[in-house]
Order: structure tokens, then sequence, then C-alpha cells
């Protein structure tokens, strides 16, 4: 009797991690509940890949339609800055809802490259790359019609930096950083 009660509770457990494991929520949303602080994201290395994807991850979306689907380090499409360079790419989330040039976001491309800039200490230039239709889960770069890069040079003069560190405090949110873009555009600290 001993042996089918074992035989039934490994099995009963088997199956209540089984459905734990199908139905759990996903790695990138259980890590954390809160939104992590931009210190507790800062990398030195823009080749600290886990680091600089969690990063990309928490940026803000240029657009309700579109998704982030790869990032690549290196130099794809930027002014041979490599290895220090970063290419996000985009694309549309239906494939009957087209991204049009025309409605390309470019502030958002400026103010989530100045997020990159402050939290990745290396990164000397970022692309945004967009295509108008979903890939089929795998990067073929050459699909991508529109880019936009952007240098660290161009950025600090956007937003009136001299010193990256000074957006970051201990408790600094994205959302926060966002904001603070936001007023130095806003004051015109551009050139």
């Amino acid at each position: 009797m001993k042996k089918t009660q074992y035989k039934v509770c490994a099995t009963l457990l088997i199956m209540v991690f089984l459905i734990l494991g199908l139905t759990g929520c996903p790695v990138n949303r259980c890590i954390c509940e809160d939104e992590p602080t931009a210190t507790s994201l800062k990398t030195p290395y823009v080749g600290n890949a886990p680091a600089v994807s969690a990063i990309v991850l928490n940026l803000p979306i240029p657009a309700q339609s579109w998704q982030q689907r790869f990032m690549s380090i290196g130099n794809d499409f930027g002014s041979g800055l490599a290895p220090y360079t970063l290419t996000v790419y985009y694309e549309p989330t239906d494939p009957d809802i087209p991204i049009i040039q025309d409605d390309m976001p470019t502030s958002i491309f400026e103010a989530n490259a100045a997020l990159l800039f402050a939290l990745v200490s290396n990164l000397e230039e970022v692309t945004f790359a967009v295509r108008q239709t979903p890939s089929n889960n795998a990067l073929d770069s050459s699909a991508y019609e529109y880019h936009w890069t952007i240098t660290r040079d161009y950025t600090a003069t956007t937003f009136g930096l001299n010193n990256w560190g000074d957006l970051l405090t201990e408790n600094t949110h994205i959302e926060d950083l966002i904001e603070t873009l936001n007023e130095l555009r806003a004051r015109g600290a551009h050139a």
C-alpha cells in the first residue's frame, strides 16, 4: 500500500510542478515586481549583453503598435565606432498595421538614446532600426528599412548634458529619467 501512495504522491507533485511551470509568469516579469531603478540597470560595458538587454527591455516602446524584437552589439549601420555601438530593432505587432516613416517618433529615439548613454558607460552610438512588417522570429538586418543613428556627443548637445552621472541618483527610475530629459528638452538645452 505504501508503494502505491508514494507513486500517487509523486505523480501529483509532478503534475503540480508541470502546471505551475506552464502557467507561471514570464521570467522577465518574475524577477521583481517593482520597476527597476536606473542605477540597478547601469553597466560600464556595452559588451555586457545581459545588462544591456535588461536596459533595452525597460525602454519605452516608441509606439503602441510596435515591439522591440532584437538587439545587436557592434556596428550594424553606424559610423564605425564598433564595438561601442548598439542596434535596437523594432517591428509592428500586427502585419496589417505597417509602420510608416512619417509617423516615426524621433524624439522618443533621442530620449531612449539618452537613457542608454546614461546607463551604459562606454556606449558611443545607438541605432534604432525599424521594419514595416513583422519578422519571422529571425533577425534579418537588411529588412529594416529605417535607421536612426544617434551618437553620445549629439545627445549630450541635444539635452545640454556635460556629465551623464548627473542624471542618475540611487533611486532614479527610468520614468524619472524620461521626465528629466523632457524637462531639459523643454528648456531648450539643445544647441
